[in-house]
């Protein structure tokens, strides 16, 4: 009989206990990403096989493609957490079917239902199962007809939510497992008999794995992370000696004005609430458009109107926020060290790589905005300025990194639980997140033999659940090319006031819809 510690292919690095130590205390639980998928029913038809084995067969391949879907994480309540070889995994085990019967105009609300409670679910028995799956959102009475119904012309649409433990993934690879899904489904979709092929290591629905996978690095040493002595002897002195050296009336004496970050850190509800805006490819153009006519990026767009919505709508106007922060995680994929190509390529590899850039929003800048009022030019020349402050200060963090980057000094940490437990109660750091994994590529009108349009992606949702020790509320964005954006807003219970946080979301949705369709933000 071997045990758990017979199996490890690696500890999970330094920079991935921040995530293993948050789930295990139950401080941040999973990311989703979901992805709207189309097919014609002549080409389901002709496979020749039921609409689960298809998904089944193509998310195999899947697995077998990236070694982090092949692990399992053990000891994650322990100060030495490592990712564990799982000798097989049983298929039907990781899909998850989510019938959806509501008309059109009711799906979307349904299927942020669903996401909301797959956030709440923390990941069990780590150590013997994948800390991933996927939720297959469906009509039965659309896609139950699709090997049998008489429609040969409509095409199947599916939501399929790619959940994960934050230790395995970062946004961006889960877009990459979405475009290698779709990719697959396209491969076994174009077999010149129609049949469906099954990997041949799929055998009754159970993947063997006998060989431990070759993983990438851990982000510090994938990534290289120079420090500075300047960097370090300010950090030390901000993080360590700063707060116990200097008294604190004199620490409140010279401190900037408190931002406003929500409730204080709370673990004992995971409860959150989405929201969803969808951006049609029509208006994204126009919106892109402005952006670059600005100098800004959409990105630092949204920052900046998140600021304009709290200070100009909603109750938020009545409460003591003086001053906020905005954080803003960074991809260091593109600076992996290119000696480890053989395991990482940042198109095409899954892992968790990213670091922040956090905006301060000083109280001389939000009064600015609160005294702009009602006056639409006033209020508009203000969001467009902070739009590409936001975006020249990103472009200049992203020059400098990896160098000085608080990645760097996480080793510093001993004991990752003890640094979260004392954050318990204490006020969280960032007032928002804006999250944004791009746009993915799709394939686009694929034909398969005999005229039948291919498996394809039109829509791309990312979303995060409640996040304890994190910013008070996220505006997750993400995009297919060609297809238009989607932008999920989400916030754990009891942490904002929800008056506040649909104020936010309508007044985004309205001041983006304006810009897309007129050219102007109508603030």
């Amino acid at each position: 009989m071997t045990s758990e510690t017979d199996n490890i292919v690696r500890p999970v690095g330094t920079a991935a206990k921040f995530n293993t130590s948050r789930h295990s205390l139950g401080l941040y639980r999973s990311v989703i990403n979901t992805s709207r998928y189309t097919v014609s029913r002549t080409l389901l038809q002709q496979q020749q096989t039921s609409l689960a084995t298809v998904i089944e067969n193509a998310l195999a391949a899947v697995v077998l493609r990236h070694g982090l879907l092949r692990v399992g994480i053990a000891g994650e309540d322990t100060k030495e957490p490592a990712f564990a070889h799982l000798r097989a995994i049983y298929m039907r085990r990781m899909i998850e079917w989510e019938e959806l019967r509501v008309s059109s105009e009711e799906w979307d609300e349904r299927l942020l239902r669903s996401l909301e409670r797959r956030h709440e679910l923390l990941w069990e028995d780590l150590a013997r199962k994948p800390g991933w799956k996927i939720v297959v959102h469906h009509d039965p009475r659309d896609t139950g007809t699709a090997l049998h119904g008489n429609n040969i012309t409509e095409a199947v649409s599916l939501d399929i939510s790619f959940c994960f433990h934050h230790a395995y993934a970062d946004g961006k690879s889960g877009a990459i497992f979405h475009r290698d899904l779709v990719s697959a489904l396209n491969s076994n979709s174009a077999s010149a008999s129609h049949s469906q092929q099954s990997p041949p290591e799929l055998q009754n629905h159970i993947l063997p794995l006998p060989s431990p996978p070759a993983l990438p690095p851990p982000l510090e040493t994938l990534v290289p992370l120079p420090l500075s002595w300047p960097f370090l002897l300010r950090t030390i002195w901000a993080e360590l000696l700063y707060p116990v050296l200097v008294p604190a009336f004199a620490q409140r004496m010279f401190a900037q004005e408190m931002p406003w970050t929500g409730g204080v850190i709370d673990a004992s509800s995971a409860v959150v609430r989405q929201r969803l805006l969808q951006i049609p490819q029509k208006e994204l153009v126009r919106v892109l458009d402005a952006c670059r006519a600005r100098g800004a990026t959409l990105t630092g767009l949204v920052h900046a109107l998140v600021l304009g919505a709290l200070c100009w709508g909603g109750k938020m106007r009545d409460e003591a926020a003086h001053a906020f922060r905005g954080e803003t995680p960074i991809s260091l994929a593109g600076y992996a060290d290119p000696k480890f190509t053989d395991v990482f390529r940042a198109e095409d590899s899954m892992h968790c790589l990213v670091t922040a850039h956090v905006s301060v929003f000083d109280a001389v800048l939000v009064k600015r905005f609160r005294r702009a009022g009602s006056r639409t030019e006033e209020r508009e020349a203000l969001v467009w300025d902070l739009a590409a402050d936001v975006t020249k200060n990103l472009h200049k963090r992203a020059a400098e990194l990896p160098r000085d980057d608080i990645l760097g000094l996480l080793h510093f940490v001993s004991d990752w639980h003890d640094f979260f437990r004392k954050k318990l109660g204490k006020q969280r750091e960032c007032s928002w997140e804006v999250s944004n994994i791009g746009s993915m590529k799709s394939p686009k009108g694929a034909i398969m033999d005999g005229g039948s349009d291919g498996w394809c992606i039109v829509r791309s949702v990312f979303t995060q659940g409640a996040a304890p020790a994190g910013a008070a509320f996220k505006v997750n964005v993400a995009g297919v090319e060609g297809e238009g954006l989607t932008l999920a807003v989400s916030w754990q219970e009891g942490i904002v006031d929800d008056e506040v946080m649909e104020g936010v979301v309508r007044d985004m949705g309205r001041w983006l819809h304006g810009l897309g369709e007129g050219g102007r933000l109508d603030l």
